[in-house]
Parts: structure tokens; C-alpha cells; sequence
């Protein structure tokens, strides 16, 4: 008999459930109309460049995992440090004003001036942390909204970690929420919970819902902040090929999703069961998680919900977590490498 606290050095309960991944296709591979590119690393390394944002000038900013946000104008060939926020910078974005919004991962919601001024915004709602910020995005509004992917699962309770999105999947509940920042007063509130590690999220076109991609159920989830169907939540896409993490919009409005293959073996024998699960989640999480992980970008038809193009790398393993267009180019950050890589916009 396997007991889930002996399994578990970091003294969390564990209690997986099941999940039937039948319906999902397989990977993307060269033979199903992948649009093959090589992707070029951009000015010098950096460490683990989650997310990429650019600004109306062109300029590229990142955060990696010393907590610094680092930017690259268009002339550049080295990147700077635009500020230090501490924890772990994911998500990026801008509102309306100019100001850089910060999700970062043992910190809280922040805000950084086009000075480099860094201001908290929010770190808790309803009275309990916001326990791992890791997309943001602002309404017209100004509204923020942000995702914390997991109350379960972060550095407060199971330390610093490779990545915080296996425990979650292993365990297969939804710990995930979605929280409404008001930056002028910074009253939060829940907008919606019970979601399965919600990542990355942008507004819809017409302004009227969130679109997130929710990792560990491989699926792509609308939820509707204004109309007749405010409040509800659906899911446009169920079966996706691949593990969802950045999501963006390219010029023509278009999705840009960046996506984990599919591993066969997890999948096949880990998913469908409990003991496998308990197993797989004593084992260090570097095992799984590592420079070896793949991915590609997935084009998406923001009004049919249907794949257009898929974008896999060439040559080499480069994964990309998040994609931002910039002119005729897209540009990545990736999880697990260490460099930004750039290539020609299909």
C-alpha cells in the first residue's frame, strides 16, 4: 500500500484523481503540415525567459528567474536591466497607461513605471495569498486580471521547483482561480475558480471575456465577464495537441498559443491512474522537467476556435512558452531555455 505523505518530502497531502486522455490528438510532428522554421537566438543568453512582451517602440522585455526584467531595443544587442522585482516574474503585460504589469510567482501582482519604479498592487484576496500569479493582462478599463494557477502547489508550500505545473497535473484537481484587480482602490475579487492551473490569459476581441489555457487539462477556456452570459465559463477548446502556456495575439488577430508536446508514456500509463501518479510524484520534479522539453506555437481562429498553422523549430529543441509578434517577426521566451529566439511570422 503506497502512502501518499511518505511519498511526498515536502509534507503535502496527495490525493490524485483520474483523467481519461483518449480524446487527445497526438503531438504535431513534421508530417502534419507543421510549418517548419528555424528559430534564432536573439543578443546575448538569459536565463530562462518565461514570458516576452513588446512595447509600441519595439522594445522586448522579459523576466527571469533572479527576479530582474530585462529589456532589448531594436538596435540593441545586449540586453538591459529594466527593474528588480523579486519572486519569480511569469506573466507580462502593459495597460493602457504604459506601465508594465508584473505576475510574479512569490510576490504578488505588480506594477513597474516606465522609470522602472516597481509598486505592489495586490498580493492576497479574500483574505488568503494569491498563491501563484502567472498570467496578467488589463481591460480598457484598466481592470487587471490576473491567474493563480494553483492554491496547492507553489513555492509556500513545496519550495522553489522547475516547474509547478507537474504536481498540479499529477494530482489532477483544480486548485486554479481567476482574480479582478482594481488598481485604483486594489480591491480583488474572485472572478472564477475551480479551474485546472489556469496560465496564461488575454481579453477576447470583443472585450467581453477572458480567454485562458488551462495546462492540465490541455484545453483552451472562455470566461465571460460582461453580456447575458457573465459569469459563465466554457470550453471552446477541449482537446488541444499540446500543454498550453503563452497566449497572444498576433497582427492580424489571431491566437498565438504556445504549447508542451504531448508526452506519450505520461499520458498513456501515468493519467488514467492513481498508483502511477503517486510514483511519478515522489520522484524529483528535474526529471521531468528539463532543457530536453519540446514544444511548438500553435496559430489560432479566434471566432472558430479552429488550428490554422502550427510552428515547430527547424532544427534543435527550442520550446517556446510565450510568443509576441513584433513587425514580421515572433519573437519567444522559453521556460526551460536560455536565450530568446526569434523567427519570420507565417
Amino acid at each position: 500500500m503506497i502512502t501518499t505523505a511518505r511519498m511526498l518530502p515536502f509534507g503535502v497531502d496527495f490525493d490524485p484523481v483520474t483523467f481519461d486522455t483518449r480524446h487527445l490528438p497526438a503531438t504535431p510532428t513534421e508530417d502534419d503540415s507543421v510549418l517548419l522554421r528555424r528559430w534564432e537566438p536573439v543578443a546575448t543568453p538569459v536565463a530562462h525567459p518565461e514570458d516576452i512582451v513588446a512595447d509600441p517602440t519595439g522594445t522586448l522585455y522579459v523576466g527571469v528567474v533572479d527576479g530582474k526584467i530585462l529589456r532589448l531595443g531594436p538596435d540593441d544587442t545586449e540586453w538591459s536591466t529594466f527593474a528588480d522585482t523579486g519572486g519569480r516574474p511569469l506573466g507580462l503585460s502593459f495597460d493602457s497607461h504604459g506601465n508594465l504589469l508584473v505576475a510574479n510567482h512569490g510576490i504578488g501582482v505588480q506594477r513597474i513605471a516606465r522609470d522602472g519604479t516597481v509598486t505592489l498592487l495586490a498580493d492576497s484576496v479574500n483574505g488568503e495569498p494569491i498563491y501563484l500569479p502567472n498570467g496578467v493582462v488589463s481591460a480598457a478599463d484598466g481592470t487587471i486580471y490576473v491567474s493563480d494557477s494553483s492554491i496547492r502547489y507553489n513555492r509556500a508550500t513545496i519550495g522553489v521547483q522547475p516547474s509547478y505545473t507537474l504536481p498540479d497535473l499529477l494530482e489532477g484537481r483544480p486548485y486554479g482561480r481567476i482574480v479582478r484587480i482594481d488598481p485604483a482602490s486594489g480591491e480583488t475579487t474572485i472572478v472564477a475558480d475551480g479551474l485546472y492551473f489556469p496560465n496564461s490569459l488575454v481579453i477576447s476581441p470583443d472585450r467581453r471575456a477572458l480567454i485562458v489555457g488551462e495546462s492540465s487539462r490541455y484545453r483552451v477556456t472562455r470566461i465571460w465577464l460582461e453580456g447575458p452570459r457573465r459569469g459563465e465559463v466554457d470550453h471552446v477548446i477541449t482537446d488541444l495537441p499540446g500543454m498550453p502556456d503563452g497566449l497572444d495575439y498576433d497582427d492580424e488577430g489571431r491566437l498565438l498559443l504556445a504549447l508542451y508536446d504531448h508526452a506519450p508514456a505520461l499520458n498513456r500509463w501515468i493519467l488514467p491512474y492513481k498508483t502511477p501518479r503517486r510514483i511519478l510524484m515522489s520522484l524529483p520534479r528535474s526529471w521531468f522537467v528539463n532543457d530536453s522539453l519540446t514544444g511548438f506555437v500553435a496559430v489560432i481562429d479566434p471566432e472558430t476556435w479552429a488550428i490554422e498553422n502550427m510552428i515547430r523549430a527547424e532544427e534543435g529543441a527550442f520550446t517556446p512558452s510565450n510568443v509576441v509578434q513584433v513587425g514580421d517577426r515572433l519573437f519567444a521566451g522559453t521556460l526551460v531555455g536560455r536565450s530568446v529566439a526569434v523567427t519570420s511570422n507565417p
